[in-house]
């Protein structure tokens, strides 16, 4: 489908490290440039997940069910501190719950106001762009079915996880720091780890870039 890398591994530079296959930074950059679909491993101290990441201007209906389809975790829209301070979006308050212990930066879970139900990946995509790519502020916004993180300011001087990391790949790819991210279950419906990702991804063709990787590279 338009947007979703699926390409042969054939054409990917990779290292081998630990046994398996990380694409460099440059790589993960041409492809999220050409709306291309990226996988990005943390840590194991922090979630040791790894997340479907894609630039939020290419949020297509496609990408978005691809996310759906062979992700299958939630599929967030990441906005910057900036873009969030401007749209007025503060992180979620959890007055009288236990605070969540990774950090997980939520602000918000939204659908565009002219949507209807808000789930199909067509709405989400509609949800995600004008979010991302406009200046539209909350009132053209209703609770709903996007989860809207907010990088923390300094992103991963400030915080080592998927939201900061996506964040700024999306700066450095020309972009204004938005993403989508979407966490990889695998098909026996635990969390994909680094170690079963090379198996998972015969069929898929997608390139894997870790957090460990970018620390060096930035």
């Amino acid at each position: 489908p338009s947007g979703v890398y699926t390409g042969g591994l054939a054409q990917q530079i990779l290292n081998k490290r630990g046994g398996f296959m990380f694409s460099n930074l440059n790589e993960i950059l041409k492809d999220l440039k050409e709306g291309k679909i990226v996988c990005l491993s943390d840590t194991e101290d922090l979630e040791n997940e790894i997340d479907m990441c894609c630039l939020a201007e290419f949020a297509t209906p496609q990408n978005i069910n691809y996310m759906a389809t062979h992700a299958k975790g939630f599929i967030c829209d990441v906005l910057p501190d900036l873009i969030c301070k401007v749209k007025g979006i503060d992180y979620l308050e959890q007055k009288g719950l236990n605070q969540d212990h990774r950090g997980t930066p939520f602000a918000a879970f939204l659908d565009l106001a002219t949507c209807d139900t808000g789930i199909s990946a067509f709405e989400r995509s509609e949800t995600i762009l004008e979010l991302s790519m406009s200046d539209k502020d909350l009132t053209h916004f209703v609770q709903g079915h996007t989860p809207v993180l907010h990088a923390k300011h300094g992103l991963l001087s400030d915080r080592k996880g998927h939201t900061e990391m996506s964040a700024q790949l999306s700066y450095l790819a020309g972009n204004n720091g938005t993403a989508v991210i979407c966490e990889v279950l695998n098909t026996d419906g635990h969390m994909l780890r680094v170690n079963q990702f090379e198996e998972w991804n015969k069929d898929k063709g997608l390139k894997l870039y870790s957090l460990s990787q970018m620390l060096k590279d930035i």
